[in-house]
């Protein structure tokens, strides 16, 4: 049974904190993706064995290569969808605590 988000995603995050600039490419890209594809009660549900073949992947990944981004191997893909699905569940705030602290 899926749920939907408690809480609406905003329409824009700052992903400075992340110390790889190409990780924090790829995570801009993917949360604008999904935020324009509309995509985030999906991702919000997104079991760990999702498939490739479901549409709104699809969708995501077509909009992530229209917003320029179009170099994903299937792990980066995984690092940022699964990223993002944290991101859902838990919120941006904790999300970037949890990030910066896992860093260390």
């Amino acid at each position: 049974m899926s749920m939907s988000m408690p809480n609406p995603m905003p329409n824009n995050c700052d992903f400075s904190f992340v110390n790889s600039e190409h990780s924090q490419t790829m995570l801009e890209n993917g949360y604008k993706a999904i935020s324009l594809t509309e995509n985030w009660n999906f991702i919000y549900n997104l079991p760990d064995d999702f498939s490739y073949s479901d549409k709104r992947i699809f969708d995501i990944s077509n909009k992530m290569e229209e917003l320029g981004y179009n170099g994903h191997s299937g792990n980066s893909f995984i690092y940022v969808i699964m990223n993002m699905r944290l991101l859902s569940r838990i919120g941006y705030e904790k999300y970037k605590q949890n990030f910066i602290n896992n860093r260390k």
